[in-house]
């Protein structure tokens, strides 16, 4: 009777472990948002670019999280970037224009599970670029955390 007790026991305690593991597991991946998600803002991004940063101004505020565990943190960039290459480009740039770029980023501190934050744009550094006009040389990202990234591959 005893080893009855300790294997439908065993049986019990991995059982609620795997429900667990997967309770965990969906709610992470409702968090996330899927690579198609991406793929489909920078298909739908009015200008595919290839941009170099000349200057880059990060303006970094913080607030604690509302879950009252870590931080938020808030960067504000303005950037002037020229253009390096075109595939595509609804307001008509050209290679060697100059644009600015502003938007903010946000990242949790510890990181948390959720969408990929946008980067913060580094001086020198080249990177593509998928973005949308605000006004008259002004842009800003088009496929959120993705806007910044090659084009995201499909399977």
């Amino acid at each position: 009777m005893m080893q009855w007790f300790c294997v439908s026991r065993r049986i019990a305690i991995a059982a609620a472990a795997g429900i667990a593991l997967i309770f965990a597991s969906a709610a992470i991946s409702h968090a996330e948002i899927e690579p198609k998600y991406y793929r489909a803002w920078q298909d739908k991004a009015p200008e595919v670019l290839t941009i170099r940063i000349d200057a880059v101004k990060p303006i970094v505020t913080t607030q604690p999280h509302r879950s009252g565990d870590g931080l938020m943190i808030h960067t504000r960039v303005e950037a002037e970037a020229v253009v390096e290459s075109v595939t595509r480009s609804a307001s008509g740039l050209k290679p060697g224009d100059s644009i600015r770029i502003k938007y903010t980023s946000t990242r949790a501190d510890p990181p948390m599970t959720g969408p990929r934050p946008l980067p913060v744009l580094k001086r020198g550094e080249t990177y593509p670029a998928f973005l949308l006009g605000v006004s008259k040389g002004l842009y800003a990202p088009a496929a959120k955390g993705a806007s910044f990234e090659p084009l995201i591959k499909l399977d």
